[in-house]
């Protein structure tokens, strides 16, 4: 048996969705990011399957990536193993009849899909395991924290959100987080940060977006492994990386247009989430977002 426990911060398409592809056997993403799990997918692949809610997909390097609406319909009427190195995508987003795109129900039920869907890894673990899965991963906890603060004001038959709600919910996420890394499974977390620049020392702070001043720590105490999520530019092209530790001042891209003082963007020194590695030491500050090249066997395998 196996599981790693890793947190992926950062920025929006910074790489977090895309790195999960890098995981080398059955994926399992419960998905709350609008249009995240599209980062994984040619959209040229799309392929309807005959069945309610379930599209099958294409990445790049060519792995099944099949989107459902139910993770717990999933196992009660779907039969099947997962192919080998298949993405299972469940979807939480739902097309906006008004607006253009897609959104994040806001719904009691939407959470209470989610817990049902959860409670398939702990209630039929021995067949989870059989059917293939082997790494699940929430994308990401800051679109998955209002659909939870909506779930406990309907659990206290209120419309109005009071101070009592917001401490229920903190509690409601911290309860997902410890539940998923008590699991068999790898289990990997993604999180959305903000960029704040200091004017007067130069230097940034990068914040998590979930509510809660002491949720962040609290969090961030559950997981082996943080990484920090990094778009690098050089004069050859574009990459993604991790930076993996706070030994010495990490730089991050501020990116054109958010700085005045510099319109064509420009590296500054990170200060922020405390990033870093309890299964690692001696890494390099930034190393390639691939899962199975920094975890080999450890990585669970069923």
């Amino acid at each position: 048996m196996g599981g790693i426990n890793d947190l992926i911060v950062g920025e929006s398409k910074s790489g977090k969705t895309k790195s999960f592809e890098t995981l080398p056997r059955g994926v399992l993403i419960f998905s709350f990011d609008i249009g995240g799990w599209h980062a994984l997918a040619r959209t040229t692949d799309k392929r309807e399957v005959g069945k309610e809610e379930e599209s099958v997909w294409l990445t790049e390097t060519g792995r099944p990536l099949t989107v459902i609406k139910s993770f717990k319909n999933w196992m009660e009427q779907n039969g099947r193993a997962l192919l080998p190195k298949e993405m299972l995508v469940v979807d939480y987003t739902v097309s906006d009849p008004i607006a253009l795109g897609q959104y994040t129900q806001f719904d009691a039920a939407l959470m209470t899909s989610f817990i049902y869907d959860h409670n398939q890894l702990w209630g039929k673990q021995k067949e989870c395991i059989e059917r293939g899965i082997c790494h699940v991963c929430i994308d990401s906890l800051t679109s998955m924290q209002r659909p939870v603060l909506e779930y406990i004001k309907a659990m206290n038959v209120r419309l109005i959100t009071v101070v009592q709600d917001w401490g229920q919910a903190i509690d409601k996420v911290d309860e997902i987080v410890q539940s998923s890394v008590a699991l068999p499974f790898d289990f990997i977390m993604s999180a959305h940060t903000q960029v704040e620049k200091d004017e007067l020392s130069g230097r940034v702070r990068e914040n998590l977006l979930i509510f809660g001043k002491s949720l962040p720590n609290v969090l961030l105490a559950k997981f082996d492994d943080i990484f920090l999520s990094i778009v690098q530019r050089s004069t050859t092209g574009m990459s993604y990386v991790w930076g993996t530790n706070r030994s010495g001042p990490l730089q991050v891209y501020i990116p054109k247009g958010m700085d005045k003082d510099s319109p064509q963007g420009q590296m500054w020194q990170y200060d922020g989430i405390p990033i870093g590695t309890r299964n690692f030491t001696n890494l390099p500050p930034r190393i390639e977002q691939n899962f199975e090249k920094l975890y080999g066997e450890r990585l669970f395998n069923g």
